[in-house]
């Protein structure tokens, strides 16, 4: 719809740099926002008439970035302790 697209356009500079400030890295900034929309979009006869779109949308891109920032974390910690391992294995 007509509406989406000018959502969408008006938005989505915004909602990448809202998404950046998390993850520090654009491409993957730039996937979430794109994944967001779409999700939003592909969802839309279920999410009903009152829903505050751009609120929903930045939730999700939150989401997607917290998640992001724990899998590094994590993969972080891992690598870190292989590591120590290996020194430890000497």
């Amino acid at each position: 719809s007509n509406d989406f697209n000018n959502f969408y356009i008006n938005n989505y500079s915004k909602f990448v740099r809202f998404a950046y400030s998390y993850t520090k890295d654009m491409p993957v900034s730039e996937d979430f926002v794109t994944e967001s929309f779409m999700s939003c979009w592909i969802n839309r006869d279920t999410l009903g008439k009152n829903l505050n779109l751009k609120a929903y949308i930045l939730t999700s891109i939150k989401n997607k970035c917290l998640n992001h920032i724990r899998n590094i974390q994590i993969q972080k910690n891992i690598l870190k302790k292989m590591s120590e391992y290996s020194i430890w294995e000497r």
